[in-house]
């Protein structure tokens, strides 16, 4: 046997040893995710910018043509949403659970300075009234408050569709919590940027990341606990963070990365966005530790995720990846994430049925309704907020050995003709709890 082949032997062996020893967290964690394409749309490319708990998802993408549009994809049904104001391209941002999409109505390229912030209910496009030209919108809560800027002026919010002025001189707000906390940036010349926060309820404002010193700083996105997530560029190159109560809680890079930029946290605070000098790892930060997304979706999928925008209270999370060649839309759906049913029959007057999959056996299933989306903390769950507004319960249940809990609810005849709201939550220990996705249902 030649040298070489004696490398060649050991090196096979070795291999195969390695292969061997892969852990069952691994194996586990290539398939974490299942991934949804949500297509280019008969388009050159598409992104997917937003997801609410509904599973529905808002996005952009570009027709042969070169056009840009705006959709709302909901379970394979894909509904365009037409420009304002007689403009020709339209681009969505933000989604609540209303399923109200706002974004921008604008020019085409070379007619860049007509841009109208615009909010989409039930398709439907609405100009938002402003007082400065060039405006868009980026956010939208469940309350209905939307939040954006002027392209060259300050942080914009509508209030029952009237526009008000953020307090901050040049500046852009980028998220808007249940809670009527704004964040974006405050800009004090044309070199400098802070992450601040403005509380409509208090009507202050305050910097994000004051413990960093005076380098400048982006927010990004804030959840519905007041936890905002920024980067700043006070040590080159950019690092994300999260700001809870306070303190500034570092989002690292991954290893052999140097970079990192966060897009969205959700209540849980994991925190989603991307790593490496130019963004091109799609990142996920758990606990505060950076996980690469495409090591958790199985790679013979023919996916190559690019960037991550969003990520919902299941975990579900959405953007732009490579598929086959081709730039897809994706969601990606946990594979232990519960879901639960709309109620059957969907009738007043009788007992209705609905069932959760995925709960941990054994667990205690509680079931809560509202009569619009929103928020309430509960209590006895460590960082778990329902996305109902003043929510009621309703049924409880202990899931069977398969992860089934069956949840029985009488509706009265008076809810005859009423849309309803339902989410549910499993406690399966002291304060360890989980969340279904939402269902909005019609009962006849």
């Amino acid at each position: 046997m030649s040298h070489s082949e004696t490398i060649r032997r050991w090196w096979c062996i070795g291999a195969i040893a390695l292969t061997a020893s892969l852990s069952a967290s691994d194996a586990l964690a290539q398939g974490r995710y299942d991934v949804t394409d949500l297509g280019s749309l008969g388009g050159l490319r598409a992104t997917a910018r937003s997801v609410n708990e509904l599973g529905q998802v808002a996005g952009t993408f570009r027709r042969p043509d070169g056009t840009v549009v705006a959709f709302l994809w909901d379970k394979g049904q894909v509904i365009l949403l037409p420009p304002a104001a007689g403009l020709p391209e339209s681009d969505a941002y933000g989604l609540n659970n209303r399923s109200e999409v706002v974004g921008v109505s604008e020019g085409f390229p070379n007619q860049p300075t007509l841009s109208v912030a615009t909010v989409w209910r039930s398709g439907s496009p609405v100009a938002l009234p402003h007082e400065i030209d060039r405006t868009w919108a980026g956010d939208i809560n469940d309350s209905g408050i939307i939040v954006g800027s002027a392209r060259s002026g300050p942080g914009l919010v509508w209030i029952n569709d009237r526009v008000y002025i953020l307090p901050s001189g040049r500046g852009v707000a980028r998220a808007a919590n249940e809670m009527g906390q704004i964040v974006g940036d405050q800009f004090p010349s044309h070199y400098n940027s802070f992450a601040v926060m403005w509380d409509l309820r208090t009507r202050t404002i305050g910097r994000v990341g004051t413990d960093l010193g005076s380098c400048d700083t982006h927010a990004m996105d804030i959840n519905d606990f007041g936890v905002a997530a920024f980067g700043d560029y006070c040590w080159s190159p950019y690092q994300a963070h999260l700001w809870i109560d306070g303190r500034t809680e570092p989002l690292p890079p991954l290893p052999n990365t140097n970079r990192s930029d966060v897009t969205a946290v959700n209540n849980r605070n994991v925190a989603v966005g991307a790593c490496g000098d130019h963004s091109e790892f799609p990142t996920i930060w758990e606990n505060g530790e950076p996980t690469a997304l495409n090591d958790l979706i199985d790679p013979g999928t023919g996916w190559y995720l690019v960037f991550a925008s969003d990520i919902n209270e299941m975990g579900q999370i959405v953007g732009e990846g490579a598929f086959n060649g081709q730039r897809h839309a994706f969601l990606l759906t946990p594979r232990d994430m519960m879901a639960l049913s709309p109620p059957e029959p969907g009738r007043s007057g009788e007992v209705n049925t609905i069932i959760v999959q995925g709960a941990s056996p054994g667990a205690t299933v509680s079931l809560f309704y509202s009569r619009a989306p929103g928020f309430t903390a509960i209590k006895a769950c460590d960082r778990l907020g329902l996305n109902l507004d003043d929510a009621r319960f309703v049924a409880q249940a202990v899931a069977d050995g398969e992860g089934r809990a069956s949840l029985r609810a009488f509706i009265p005849n008076r809810g005859s003709g009423l849309t309803i709201y339902l989410q549910a939550v499993e406690t399966t220990g002291l304060r360890h709890c989980r969340q279904t996705n939402l269902v909005r249902a019609l009962i006849d």
